[in-house]
């Protein structure tokens, strides 16, 4: 194309796109000692998101808030699966949210309004559906990734004591490496059905939980759409597997690793402290 060849020389002006969302514009007296941070409340008062800057400085600043909310429970280690390597936040529905912003001991708040986009034909009530769907999505996407941390916690534990039994080189130890071996078993099986194990060519292999949750999480936010009756039943359907996947490492914790915890007499025992978002 002519506006690509060479002799355009400099003439061609390119520059960023201006940054997506609502602007919050602030003047510092005095550079920040510590991060500035920004706080969004929903109408009904609820924080949705929390913002940090360490790069403010004393004049004129700016921090843009995308119109999403907060990021759950991460994993620890890995990502990705289910369409997309990024964090999963829900994109906030039209309506009035409160900025508080915190800087340098001082508090500020303002109202913004964020407007419907009027390309979409959306209602408000389509937009608070398909809110409620991504809400709960991610609810069960916080609760399968602290699934899997817990369990890597675990097996972290399990590795190391197998290698502490092995070097012992005792003959008495044969119950409890047996034990610590069903253990690890009993554990990659469950981590098995939560994410998708490496390496890669990811896929070529059945998706799982996580995965589900994830794609559910960025069809629905990528339609200008309510969710469809299929994908509302899909999230029913999630719900009841992340349950069941929660019961089914308590019992392992109940069975397999209190087994280990009991044969391995005076050493430090496999310590696991359940929590559910």
């Amino acid at each position: 194309l002519y506006q690509r060849l060479e002799n355009l020389g400099d003439r061609t002006y390119v520059a960023p796109n201006p940054e997506y969302g609502a602007y919050v514009n602030f003047y510092l007296k005095e550079a920040p000692k510590d991060p500035v941070k920004v706080e969004i409340l929903s109408e009904d008062g609820i924080l949705i998101r929390e913002i940090s800057s360490k790069s403010s400085t004393q004049g004129l600043n700016r921090i843009v808030w995308d119109l999403r909310m907060q990021e759950g429970v991460a994993l620890n280690s890995g990502g990705g699966g289910g369409w997309w390597n990024g964090a999963m936040r829900p994109m906030a529905p039209p309506g009035n949210y409160t900025v508080v912003l915190h800087a340098n001991g001082e508090k500020l708040s303002k109202t913004v309004e964020v407007r419907a986009d009027p390309r979409t034909g959306l209602t408000q009530e389509e937009y608070q559906q398909q809110s409620k769907a991504l809400i709960a999505l991610q609810s069960l996407l916080s609760q399968t990734n602290q699934l899997i941390n817990e369990s890597e916690t675990v097996m972290e534990q399990l590795g190391v004591l197998k290698k502490t039994l092995l070097a012992e080189n005792d003959p008495a130890n044969k119950e409890a490496l047996a034990a610590v071996d069903q253990a690890i078993e009993a554990v990659e099986t469950l981590q098995n059905e939560w994410r998708r194990p490496p390496p890669g060519m990811n896929y070529r292999q059945k998706p799982r939980l996580r995965d589900e949750i994830r794609s559910r999480m960025r069809e629905i936010d990528s339609a200008d759409a309510a969710p469809t009756t299929s994908q509302e039943e899909r999230v029913v359907t999630l719900k009841q597997e992340t349950e069941e996947a929660s019961k089914a490492f308590d019992e392992v914790v109940k069975n397999q690793i209190m087994t280990v915890n009991n044969l391995i007499q005076n050493r430090p025992k496999v310590s696991i402290k359940r929590n559910k978002p």
